[in-house]
């Protein structure tokens, strides 16, 4: 498949540096987004099996479509915590991820030539009507390890549904980026990580419906969310980081984060340089989803 790059425009450089966020429209191909779901497929009948064998659903719901057989599956079983699958997506599918030309030209132009990939990467089922699965107000950076002012971590959300404010889109905050790193908290119903009311008290936050093939870029410090799924199906995404290969002191923390090789590094130019996927799937070498 030749692939064009993505060239933003001097107006969508200007909005992303004032905002902190930017919706990128028809920037990925079925032929990017169809392994990605494959691979999130697989993982679901995995689970069904494992579930159905230990007596906690009766119902593996095998003819079921992509986009509602996990819900039914959670109808039986709901969740009890947020679900952000990673280890359990690992995968030469996943790996790739990363590597895909729309995405690399999209972040030559923010970040620079020569990146890494980060650690915070998540597969994010969110199934209908399952209010723990909801992630409040928060900022990546709040995730990120003795963060600074220069750790700059552009994430990219991608929908493999699509959606709306009924299916759980997300939600950000214009500028909010602008207010740096500010205190976190933990949410009790989840136990993650996010920001007190009092932190977006009075901003106006703006919706982002989106279909696939669209990515959402966003800032580390931009104040982000997704809404609760009300929709008849699940609320599929896929969200990567990616950080630049000079900033070294990042480096060095993404590196204490997965035992050296969670993270990996790849150049724009130079595709020796590209880790192999034996290195960066040995350090999710360990029982669990995440």
């Amino acid at each position: 498949m030749t692939v064009q790059p993505i060239i933003l425009s001097e107006g969508q450089l200007e909005s992303f540096e004032a905002e902190g966020w930017l919706v990128v429209q028809n920037a990925l191909k079925e032929d990017h987004l169809g392994p990605i779901r494959q691979v999130m497929s697989r993982t679901v009948d995995r689970q069904s099996r494992e579930w159905l064998r230990q007596g906690l659903i009766k119902d593996a719901c095998e003819g079921e479509p992509f986009e509602t057989r996990y819900g039914s599956l959670r109808k039986q079983l709901p969740a009890t915590f947020s679900n952000s699958w990673r280890r359990i997506l690992v995968s030469p599918e996943i790996f790739s991820v990363w590597q895909y030309p729309p995405l690399i030209s999209i972040m030559r132009q923010l970040i620079g030539d020569e990146l890494y990939a980060s650690t915070i990467w998540n597969g994010r089922p969110r199934a209908p009507q399952q209010a723990v699965q909801t992630i409040d107000w928060h900022q990546d950076a709040q995730y990120m390890q003795d963060y600074d002012e220069k750790d700059i971590a552009i994430g990219v959300w991608i929908p493999l549904v699509p959606v709306e404010e009924k299916s759980g889109c997300m939600q950000v905050i214009p500028g909010s980026h602008r207010k740096g790193l500010r205190p976190e908290i933990r949410v009790e119903r989840n136990n993650l990580l996010g920001l007190a009311d009092c932190e977006v008290e009075g901003m106006k936050a703006v919706s982002c419906p989106m279909v696939p093939g669209d990515v959402l870029l966003f800032s580390e410090l931009l104040y982000h969310r997704s809404v609760e799924n009300f929709s008849d199906y699940t609320r599929w995404s896929l969200d990567v980081r990616y950080f630049s290969a000079l900033n070294k002191e990042l480096e060095m923390k993404e590196k204490k984060r997965y035992r050296g090789s969670g993270y990996y590094c790849f150049s724009s130019q130079d595709s020796s340089r590209v880790t192999p996927y034996e290195v960066w799937a040995a350090a999710y070498d360990y029982d669990g989803e995440f």
